[in-house]
């Protein structure tokens, strides 16, 4: 039986492990769209490091399960590489992690949080929508991803969705 599962700021220990999860999520999910690694360990780790960056790890039973990564872009929060163990999803542990990130934009004092989401993930913009997040732009896709060599195997664009956090 599974143990509690805790939400805490993610250290430089926990990077192999935040890797592997956010490459086997986004494989999973994206393998018809993009081809190469979503992140790395000196992209993840640069990323952690950065100012105003934050990553948070869910954890259970003393291993990290998922992973979110938090910023704040142009005045408001951001996150991104949301991802959850394959073993563990479908348990409703992604919206954890969200509303972890969405305390820390309040706690900094940020008036709304956003997320970029490919337009051909369906699924997502259904997810986001449950927790009141709504479209307000398109942008396109940029050709890579860091310097990771995620690169798309067709044309897509995406959406920038926010929240109104007060």
């Amino acid at each position: 039986m599974a143990g509690p599962v805790t939400v805490r700021k993610a250290i430089k220990g926990d990077a192999e492990s935040i890797v592997e999860i956010v490459n086997e999520s986004y494989l999973k999910e994206e393998k018809d769209l993009m081809v190469g690694s979503r992140t790395n360990l000196s992209s993840l780790i640069e990323d952690m490091n950065k100012e105003g960056h934050t990553v948070f790890v869910l954890e259970e039973d003393g291993k990290v399960i998922g992973s979110i990564l938090f910023n704040v872009e142009h005045g408001k929060g951001h996150f991104g590489m949301l991802s959850i163990k394959l073993t563990h999803q479908k348990r409703g542990l992604s919206k954890l992690l969200v509303e972890r990130a969405e305390q820390e934009a309040r706690d900094l004092g940020l008036e709304s949080m956003e997320i970029c989401i490919i337009h051909l993930r369906e699924s997502l913009q259904s997810f986001y929508k449950h927790l009141d997040y709504s479209q307000i732009a398109t942008i396109p896709f940029p050709k890579t991803i860091e310097d990771t060599g995620y690169v798309p195997k067709k044309e897509f664009h995406m959406l920038l969705m926010e929240k109104k956090l007060r």
